[in-house]
């Protein structure tokens, strides 16, 4: 980057204007579009410096970059939109009116930097949440970077229901992880209950044999372990069944999620 910004800065005063970080731009990136240069300048002026040094544009990149991330992951800015749509709707006659006088075709349909100028100047909006908004308009607007005011509205109302969306969505995929992980449990827990049942089973058979020897070498009265083992394998079965229902249970729910 050192050596392009070198060979961009025709007459070595260590920075650039408007005209020659478009032109580096152009160098660096084959497809820039209109609207990516657009932004760029935007941005420039945003910062309130016509010139700028390579530190300067080195940070505005980074910054860039972290902007964009967070317009798209929707992590931040919600505020900060809430508020440019509470303004285009307070001011929406003034709004209109201004649309119109800055459009040089008198149709309201602003440019990409003549939206910049307008969220610069909205009350109560510091410099880093109007380069957040910009960037959104950037990144989620018309690809020609052309808005009136209905489309802007639009766009800014649009940011909020997606960011609802996307919270509802992942709300809705921890319930599905979290009632997978319960049933995967309560399966287990069901297999390993179903194990102990074979083991009292298999138990209880030897009792019978032992006692049934028992009883042709020296035949004698019980003494009530048959009952307890039957009791044990009576009382497992009940809850074998237990789990199986609350298994069955939770399977329906994690299907009917699924499928919504």
């Amino acid at each position: 980057l050192p050596a392009i910004f070198k060979k961009y800065d025709s007459n070595s005063s260590g920075s650039l204007d408007a005209n020659q970080v478009a032109a580096l731009m152009e160098a660096m990136v084959p497809d820039v579009t209109p609207l990516d240069l657009a932004h760029v300048v935007a941005v420039l002026d945003m910062n309130g410096s016509v010139q700028v040094t390579l530190k300067e544009f080195t940070a505005m990149l980074d910054e860039g970059s972290k902007t964009a991330s967070a317009v798209q992951d929707r992590t931040d800015g919600v505020q900060v939109v809430a508020t440019l749509e509470d303004y285009l709707v307070q001011n929406e006659g003034m709004m209109r009116k201004y649309f119109k006088q800055v459009d040089p075709n008198k149709l309201g349909v602003l440019r990409h930097g003549d939206i910049a100028q307008l969220v610069r100047q909205i009350p109560g909006m510091d410099a880093s949440e109007s380069k957040f908004i910009l960037s959104f308009l950037y990144l989620c607007g018309r690809r020609d970077g052309n808005l009136n005011f209905d489309t802007l509205l639009e766009a800014v109302r649009g940011f909020g229901l997606k960011r609802d969306e996307e919270l509802a969505y992942e709300e809705v995929s921890a319930w599905k992880a979290e009632a997978a992980r319960l049933a995967a449990e309560l399966e287990q827990a069901t297999v390993l209950r179903r194990v102990e049942v074979d083991l009292l089973k298999f138990q209880h058979s030897q009792q019978q044999q032992q006692q049934q020897q028992q009883q042709q070498q020296n035949p004698r009265p019980s003494n009530g372990s048959n009952a307890d083992t039957l009791a044990l394998l009576e009382k497992a079965y009940a809850e074998c069944g237990l789990l199986r229902s609350q298994l069955q249970s939770l399977q329906a729910e994690l299907t009917a999620a699924k499928t919504s």
